[in-house]
């Protein structure tokens, strides 16, 4: 199971929405609150989504149009996703964290795999840079990680080189070896 709240197929329709021009986080949260599910949402009229006052007319045009388009991408993302043990939460799922709900942008879809009790952690610390960083950065973003992991912090980073693969290095090399 890649989604504990979705279905396959709404889980496809929930990742075209999040392609929608202008259809942030928020709005899409609010979305969903206001027709319980995405479903329901897909199933609406060009001005039964107007009268949400969530979608304008450029919106509604992108989103029938997205919604027109193939799923095969999606359906194949999906697969990918299932075959790697990788889970999606989407800001509707129950397991989403709340420490990233409760901020002003939350990523509308997370793409996960390890251990996702640590999304929960309360102490946990973030380190993101540049890809292309000097190898001075990237030493002290190494060690900086490695001294938080020592002292039981989980380091959350990005996937990118540089700056977070080291930090997602030194956290892998401390005595509690917990990243994100």
């Amino acid at each position: 199971m890649i989604s504990n709240q979705l279905e396959r197929g709404e889980l496809v329709s929930w990742l075209k929405l999040t392609n929608v021009k202008y259809l942030g986080p928020s709005k899409l949260l609010r979305l969903f609150n206001h027709f319980k599910s995405v479903n329901n949402i897909v199933s609406a009229s060009t001005q039964e989504l107007l009268q949400t006052r969530l979608f304008n007319e450029n919106m509604a045009k992108d989103w029938e149009h997205i919604k027109s388009m193939s799923d095969d991408k999606y359906f194949e993302l999906l697969a990918e996703c299932e075959k790697n043990d990788i889970k999606i939460l989407t800001l509707v799922d129950p397991q989403y964290p709340d420490s990233l709900r409760n901020i002003v942008s939350q990523p509308a879809t997370l793409f996960l795999s390890g251990d996702l009790s640590l999304l929960n952690s309360l102490k946990a610390f973030a380190i993101v840079g540049s890809r292309s960083a000097e190898d001075k950065a990237i030493k002290f973003a190494y060690e900086s990680a490695k001294e938080l992991g020592d002292n039981g912090f989980t380091v959350v980073s990005g996937e990118a080189l540089g700056i977070d693969t080291a930090a997602h290095k030194g956290a892998l090399d401390s005595s509690y070896g917990k990243t994100i």
